[in-house]
């Protein structure tokens, strides 16, 4: 028999009788997939997150030509979360991340003539949040 529904990975030590908030993140960006027909299919891609598990990372991407997309990439080289700035500031936050030091990918979009840049050593802590200020791509 088919079953469908969603599992949700979230590692954490939990306390007796404590109580816990947590998040889900929907990735959009990660989650809708465009198939070689043409056609889209939807893989969701969903991280949970508590308190105690949210690390963040924040700034802005610019120039709005660009069109870039965020991605934070953890040490093993797997893209962990993709963010679409605000079309309007290029504003982007990333929250519910695992501590770690990861790369934050600026993708400028191919249509561009912007180059994309990487940002190495970026540390993530939990309960705090890490801004990267203003990121200018360039062509």
């Amino acid at each position: 028999s088919m079953q469908s529904g969603l599992k949700f990975n979230w590692n954490q030590t939990l306390e007796e009788n404590g109580a816990y908030n947590v998040w889900i993140d929907f990735d959009a960006a990660r989650s809708i997939v465009k198939r070689g027909n043409g056609t889209y299919a939807l893989k969701p891609v969903i991280r949970a997150f508590s308190e105690l598990t949210d690390g963040q990372i924040k700034g802005y991407v610019l120039p709005q030509a660009a069109n870039a997309q965020v991605h934070v990439i953890s040490p093993a080289n797997d893209t962990i979360a993709t963010a679409l700035p605000n079309l309007a500031d290029g504003f982007y936050m990333f929250k519910g991340l695992p501590a770690n030091t990861y790369t934050v990918s600026f993708d400028a979009d191919a249509t561009t003539p912007y180059v994309d840049q990487n940002q190495t050593g970026v540390t993530v802590v939990y309960g705090q949040v890490n801004n990267l200020g203003t990121k200018t791509l360039t062509q």
